[in-house]
């Protein structure tokens, strides 16, 4: 059984017509791909609530709970009031291979006959199903009979932009994601000596750089190659300079990825000291143009993070004022406009 390949604009109006029409979808998708958040897009285009269930955390009895009456003469239900409305609803059921076959098969009534127990979902209700890749949950995937019963069943193909926007709000490390970028073809979606390499890989990898355990969860060859740019980044203790336009910088394709990310992290130290307003500037000598368009988005996708964790108002109020002003006049022309909401 295979499923259809959709690209993100694909999935975005399949999800659409799924949600406006009461559909059952199955997407399967690497961590990151924005399933989830293509769902929630269109729930507020359509103005329905999303509510979201955990499969891999599930009980059962977390949804509907059977138990006897007070004078055990007979069984009754409660209902899991969480999940009960009176108006068309979007039931999102995430990490849906990660749940146990018991977990699936209340989860295929659920999808089967439109019920929590006694509890109907509302006329008009969607239902979702999210699930990894099944190599990358040691799963058969979905059973011939909850397969039949998905009104509509897609493949989310990796996208890497979009995988990068996730990851920086994310906090995956910049010294990753430029990695990633930079070796698309050789680090992400492949097996290597047959280890496979996913977005969720490099999550771990990214939380595992400060303890220096990175390379355990790499193949040898991808963990050298990884270990040689991340030397790279730390030969750079002074990207002021570069950007200064006091120094050029070095014509190879991984000594500039990794330039940004050195510059990223230092962003990342310190959002509000100037080495945003120095990299717009422009002065940097050198730069290749394909370097320069991730340097923007990574230096603007990281930055925006920082600041959206806390207030703007507070800040702005801790940033120069010369800064501060031309900050607006940056972000203005990118199209992003500071508010309280972020």
């Amino acid at each position: 059984m295979s499923l259809k390949k959709v690209n993100s604009q694909e999935l975005e109006k399949a999800v659409e017509y799924a949600a406006a029409t009461g559909k059952t979808m199955y997407i399967e998708g690497f961590a990151g791909t924005g399933k989830s958040t293509t769902i929630h897009e269109a729930a507020k285009k359509l103005g329905m609530e999303v509510i979201d269930i955990r499969v891999s955390t599930l009980d059962i009895g977390d949804l509907v709970m059977r138990m006897p009456n007070a004078d055990k003469t007979a069984m009754m239900e409660l209902i899991n009031q969480d999940l009960v409305r009176d108006k068309p609803t979007i039931y999102l059921f995430d990490e849906f291979l990660h749940g146990t076959k018991n977990i699936q098969k209340m989860c295929y009534q659920i999808f089967l006959d439109r019920k929590m127990g006694t509890y109907r979902l509302p006329k008009g209700s969607a239902i979702f199903a999210l699930a990894n890749p099944q190599d990358e949950v040691d799963s058969d995937g979905l059973d011939r009979p909850m397969w039949d019963r998905m009104d509509m069943k897609v493949y989310l193909e990796f996208d890497l932009k979009k995988w990068e926007k996730w990851a920086y709000e994310h906090d995956v490390r910049a010294e990753v994601i430029s990695f990633v970028d930079m070796f698309a073809d050789k680090v992400i979606n492949t097996d290597v000596d047959g280890m496979p390499l996913t977005p969720r890989t490099w999550e771990r990898v990214s939380k595992a750089l400060d303890d220096n355990v990175y390379q355990q969860m790499l193949p040898s060859e991808t963990g050298l190659m990884f270990k040689s740019y991340l030397d790279k980044i730390t030969a750079f203790k002074d990207v002021d300079k570069y950007l200064d336009g006091k120094e050029k910088l070095d014509d190879k394709l991984d000594i500039q990825f990794a330039f940004i990310a050195a510059m990223t992290n230092k962003i990342t130290k310190n959002p509000k000291d100037a080495t945003v307003l120095k990299w717009y500037d422009g002065k940097v000598k050198g730069m290749r143009e394909e370097v320069k368009v991730f340097g923007n988005v990574s230096v603007l996708n990281r930055h925006k993070q920082l600041v959206s964790k806390g207030e703007t108002r507070k800040y702005f109020s801790e940033v120069d004022k010369e800064i501060q002003k031309q900050l607006m006049v940056v972000w203005k022309d990118l199209g992003y406009l500071m508010d309280d909401k972020m």
